[in-house]
């Protein structure tokens, strides 16, 4: 749906308490809502400003991808400023729950990365935690996303037994 209607979601969680059968997107509206009714913010301006917000962790996410996969500061600055033009995609203009998944994206996959490098149970229970809910958000997105980890993890493991111990630094 448009803006307005995410608006509207937001509005009946807030006045109902209930998600509306018709969201198929109910993790967003339940955050923003409660975020909402808990700092007894006006609605309007929380779903517009929400959005940057998003953006902004986007950025942040590909800047901890570029640390796990760069070791150059050069090639990790370059990512962080090249995500810069996400500030003019129609996503970051307005409410749309695509746009928060995707914005989430970039986190899921350094949590990935961190888990393999680590291989610590905190890592994999966010992990776990992480693609349990991003379904929730836009299904179609945790698709693309358990697509894109399989693919990854396949050639992780065909690196690893070609080259022995596989690095994604010293890609």
């Amino acid at each position: 749906g448009d803006h307005m209607t995410q608006i509207g979601y937001l509005k009946g969680i807030i006045y109902t308490g209930y998600s509306n059968s018709k969201d198929f997107y109910p993790l967003t509206h339940i955050l923003l809502s409660t975020l909402i009714l808990v700092a007894d913010l006006p609605i309007v301006p929380v779903a517009n400003y929400s959005t940057a917000m998003m953006s902004t962790l986007f950025i942040i996410g590909l800047y901890l991808v570029s640390r796990c996969i760069f070791e150059e500061k050069k090639a990790q600055r370059i990512t962080v400023a090249s995500s810069g033009a996400i500030f003019f995609d129609r996503y970051s203009l307005y409410f749309m729950p695509n746009g928060w998944s995707i914005f989430f994206v970039p986190l899921i996959f350094y949590v990935f990365l961190k888990e393999r490098e680590l291989k610590c149970i905190s890592w994999k229970i966010l992990l776990v935690v992480m693609l349990f809910i991003l379904p929730f958000f836009h299904p179609l997105t945790a698709l693309y996303m358990i697509v894109a980890l399989v693919i990854i993890s396949i050639l992780i493991i065909l690196l690893s037994y070609v080259g022995g111990n596989f690095n994604l630094k010293k890609i």
